[in-house]
C-alpha cells in the first residue's frame, strides 16, 4: 500500500488506527523555532507544546502493540527564559521524551544522536552543534520487530574485530549466532552519521529528512512488507524509503513548496511514482 495525502497528521495517525495501527512511524515533526509559513500551504505557523503532547496522544494508538516510534526533535538556541540569565539550548526534545514516557506511556527505546555532517553553519559563541536527537519509542503489548543487522555500514578499518565477536574462518562469528563477513560491514550504532539534506533530489524543502536515517530505521524497525507511516512527509524520503525497500507506507504532509506552492504531499507522492514499477502502482490509495 502506498498511501500519501495533503492531511494534517491527526488524520493521518487516525488512518493508521483505523487500519490496526503500524509497524513503524518515522518522522520528523515541526521544530519549535519555525519561521511563521516556514513549510508553506495549509501547515501550521506555530507548533507548541499543546501540539507534541496531543501528536504524542496519535502516535500510542496509530501504532500496532510492539510498533516502534523513531522522532527527530531539536530546538534552537534562544532566550527561552530569561534574557538575564542569558541564551539557552531550547530543551523540547527531553521534555517531549518524558512526556511520552511517562503521561502517554510509551517505552522508551533507545535514543539516537544524528551526527550532520557537511557544512558547517554560524554557531558564535557556541561549539558548533553536530548532532540532533533521535528518540525511539515502543508501544508495550508485543515485542515488536527489530534486525540490528537489518542496516549496515561498510567498514572504515581494515583487519579490526568486532567487540565480543571472534575471527573464525574468514568470518566473524557473534555470541548471538550471527555471521557477518570478515572486514565487509559493520553494525550501526546510535550515532548515525549523515549529511545535511542528503537527498539525492534537491526538492526545496526547508528541513530535509536524510535518506541514511530513512533506511535505518525502515530496515531494522519495520519487517519485510511491513507497515510505515510518516506524518510530516515532506517531500517523501521516508516513503521513498519504503518503496526502495518493500514496505507499505502511509503518509501526509498539509506543507507547500514556497518557490511555486505546490503540496509537499504532491511532490512526494510524484517521487514515489517516479521509482515504482508497473505492478506497484496498483499500490497506490
Amino acid at each position: 500500500m502506498i498511501d500519501i495525502r495533503h492531511r494534517s497528521f491527526e488524520e493521518t495517525l487516525l488512518d493508521c488506527e483505523s487500519l490496526g495501527g503500524v509497524d513503524l512511524i518515522v518522522t520528523s515533526p515541526p521544530y519549535p523555532d519555525a519561521r511563521p509559513g516556514q513549510y508553506g500551504g495549509d501547515a501550521s505557523h506555530d507548533f507548541t507544546w499543546p501540539d507534541y503532547q496531543r501528536l504524542g496522544d496519535h502516535v500510542a494508538r496509530a501504532l500496532k502493540p510492539g510498533g516502534f516510534a523513531a522522532i527527530n526533535i531539536d530546538g534552537p538556541v534562544r532566550f527561552w527564559r530569561s534574557k538575564k540569565i542569558g541564551s539557552e539550548r531550547s530543551l523540547i526534545a527531553f521534555k517531549l521524551a518524558i512526556d511520552w514516557a511517562e503521561r502517554v506511556g510509551l517505552r522508551y527505546v533507545e535514543h539516537c544522536a544524528y551526527v550532520r555532517l557537511g557544512t558547517p553553519g554560524r554557531f558564535d559563541p557556541r561549539w558548533r552543534s553536530g548532532w540532533e536527537p533521535i528518540h525511539i519509542f515502543q508501544r508495550t503489548g508485543a515485542q515488536g520487530h527489530f534486525d540490528r543487522w537489518g542496516a549496515t555500514l561498510e567498514r572504515k578499518t581494515q583487519n579490526a574485530n568486532f567487540s565480543g565477536a571472534k575471527r573464525h574462518g574468514g568470518k566473524v562469528v557473534c555470541f548471538e549466532g550471527r555471521t557477518t563477513r570478515y572486514n565487509e560491514r559493520r553494525i550501526l550504532t546510535t550515532a548515525i552519521e549523515a549529511h545535511v539534506g542528503g537527498n539525492s533530489t534537491d526538492t526545496g524543502h526547508p528541513a530535509s529528512f536524510s535518506p541514511v536515517i530513512a533506511d535505518a530505521f525502515v530496515l531494522c524497525y519495520s519487517p519485510p512488507a511491513g507497515l510505515v507511516c510518516d506524518p510530516f512527509m515532506g517531500s517523501g524520503t521516508v516513503a521513498l524509503s519504503c518503496v526502495r525497500n518493500g514496505r507499505s507506507v502511509i503518509g501526509g504532509d498539509l506543507g507547500a513548496r514556497e518557490s511555486d506552492g505546490k503540496r509537499w504531499a504532491d511532490v512526494a507522492r510524484e517521487r514515489v511514482e517516479e521509482i515504482v514499477n508497473p505492478a506497484q502502482r496498483a499500490l497506490f490509495a
